[in-house]
C-alpha cells in the first residue's frame, strides 16, 4: 500500500503561515497609518533611569489629544543651539510630567507662556529670554539634579527653575516609598548625599533578551499595543485606593509622622540644597516654583474644605510653606502657585486640571492651567530684579 504524501499538509501550513503573516503586516500597517498606536516615548538611561527619545513623534490621548514631538536632544521642546547667543538670558526648567506637558500643545505649555510673557517684561527689554524645558514624566528631584549635572550646563543657563510637585516629588526621592525602582536614588549619610545607582545592575538594564524585547516593541506598533494591553492594569492595581488623589500622596499636607516620610523629606530638602550649590557654582541663580495638586486649586471651595476635613488639616499648604521656607534659607526666590491659581479657578469657575476625555479637576494641568501658571510665574520673575543683575 503506497505511503500517503504529506504535501497537502505542508501546503496548508504554508498557506496558513502566509495568511497569518499577511494579517499581521496589515494590522501593523493600519496601526501606523491611522496613528492609533504611537511608539514608546521613553528609553532606558544608565544615568537617569529613563529619558525621552530624541526626535520622537506620537500621540497622547490619555488626557486631551495632542500630537507631540521631542527635539534632537530628547526634550519635549523645540531645538535650541548649545551655544547661548550673546543677547540672550536662558532659563532651564527642571521638572516632571507637568513640565513634559504632553497633554497640551507645545506653544500652550506654561514654560512657553513664561517665555513669551518675560519677553514683554520692561526690566528685560535689552535681552531676549529663552526658556529650555527638560521635564520628564516620573522624575523626582534626584533625577532632576542629575539631568542638570549631566545634560544642561552646556546650555549656559542664567536661571534654573525647579518646578516642584509636592504630590509625588517627595515620594519619588525615596527608595522606600517610590514604587519604581528602575531609577537613581540618593541617600543621606553623615549629612552627605550619596548616589545609589544600583538600578543599573537590574536585568532590565543588563539582560540582552530584555533589550531585544524592548527593541522589538519599539519597532512594532502591534507588539507595543499587545504590551500595553498586557500591562494596562499595573498602575491601577498599585494605586492607593485610600489616597485623596490617585497617584499623589496625602502625607504631604501635614507634618510627617512616619519615619519613612520624614526621611523622604530629609532627602528631598538635601537634594534641593545640592541643586542650589551646583547652580551657584556655575554662576547661575535658582528659582523654586511649587506647582499645584488638583485639589489645591479646585474651583469649588467646599471641595477644598472637605479635603482639609478628611486630612484633618487647617489648609492644604504645608508642603508649599516648607519648600518656600527652605528657599528663604537658601536665599533664592520661591513662587507658590497654589493660592493665586486657586483664586483664579474660584473667581472664573474653571478647572485648571483635567480634560473632557479623562476627568475634570484631576490629573495634569489643562490649557487654562498652563496659561495661568505661566502668567503668574512670568509676573513674579519679572519683579525679581536680583535674578537679572550681573
Amino acid at each position: 500500500m503506497p505511503l500517503r504524501s504529506n504535501a497537502p499538509v505542508r501546503k496548508r501550513l504554508v498557506a496558513m503561515t502566509f495568511g497569518i503573516a499577511v494579517g499581521l503586516l496589515i494590522a501593523e500597517g493600519v496601526l501606523r497609518l491611522t496613528g492609533m498606536v504611537s511608539p514608546p516615548v521613553y528609553q532606558r538611561d544608565l544615568i537617569l533611569g529613563s529619558r525621552l527619545r530624541p526626535d520622537y513623534a506620537g500621540w497622547n490621548t490619555n488626557e486631551g489629544k495632542v500630537f507631540f514631538r521631542t527635539n534632537h536632544a530628547g526634550f519635549r521642546d523645540r531645538d535650541h543651539t548649545v551655544a547661548k547667543p550673546s543677547d540672550t538670558l536662558r532659563i532651564v526648567v527642571l521638572g516632571d510630567s507637568y513640565c513634559e506637558a504632553v497633554q497640551v500643545e507645545l506653544e500652550r505649555t506654561f514654560w512657553s507662556v513664561l517665555e513669551r510673557e518675560l519677553n514683554q517684561c520692561e526690566l528685560l527689554t535689552s535681552k531676549k529670554i529663552e526658556v529650555l524645558n527638560s521635564g520628564v514624566s516620573g522624575y523626582g528631584t534626584a533625577q532632576e539634579l542629575l539631568m542638570l549635572r549631566h545634560h544642561l550646563w552646556k546650555y549656559e543657563p542664567d536661571v534654573v527653575l525647579l518646578a516642584f510637585l509636592s504630590g509625588n516629588d517627595i515620594r519619588n526621592n525615596s527608595r522606600e516609598l517610590e514604587p519604581d525602582s528602575l531609577k537613581p536614588f540618593f541617600t543621606v549619610q553623615d549629612d552627605r548625599l550619596v548616589l545609589d545607582d544600583s538600578f543599573t545592575e537590574k536585568p532590565y538594564f543588563t539582560s540582552p533578551w530584555i533589550r531585544l524585547k524592548d527593541e522589538l516593541i519599539r519597532s512594532s506598533r502591534l507588539l507595543y499595543l499587545l504590551y500595553q494591553v498586557r500591562h494596562r492594569n499595573d498602575s491601577a492595581n498599585s494605586a492607593d485606593a485610600e489616597s485623596l488623589e490617585v497617584g499623589l500622596e496625602d502625607f504631604i499636607y501635614s507634618e510627617p509622622t512616619e519615619q519613612s516620610q520624614r526621611e523622604a523629606w530629609r532627602i528631598t530638602e538635601r537634594l534641593i540644597e545640592e541643586i542650589h550649590v551646583e547652580v551657584e557654582e556655575h554662576g547661575a541663580k535658582l528659582v523654586i516654583a511649587t506647582l499645584t495638586n488638583p485639589v489645591q486649586v479646585h474651583p469649588d471651595v467646599t471641595v477644598r474644605q472637605a479635603a482639609c476635613s478628611k486630612l484633618d488639616v487647617a489648609d492644604l499648604g504645608y508642603s508649599d510653606r516648607r519648600v518656600a521656607s527652605l528657599a528663604s534659607r537658601l536665599g533664592c526666590p520661591a513662587i507658590v502657585l497654589a493660592k493665586p491659581m486657586a483664586e483664579y479657578a474660584e473667581q472664573h469657575n474653571v478647572y485648571l486640571h483635567g480634560f473632557e476625555n479623562s476627568q475634570l479637576g484631576a490629573g495634569h494641568w489643562n490649557e487654562t492651567g498652563h496659561r495661568v501658571a505661566g502668567e503668574i510665574l512670568a509676573a513674579e520673575l519679572c519683579r525679581e530684579t536680583r535674578l537679572w543683575e550681573p
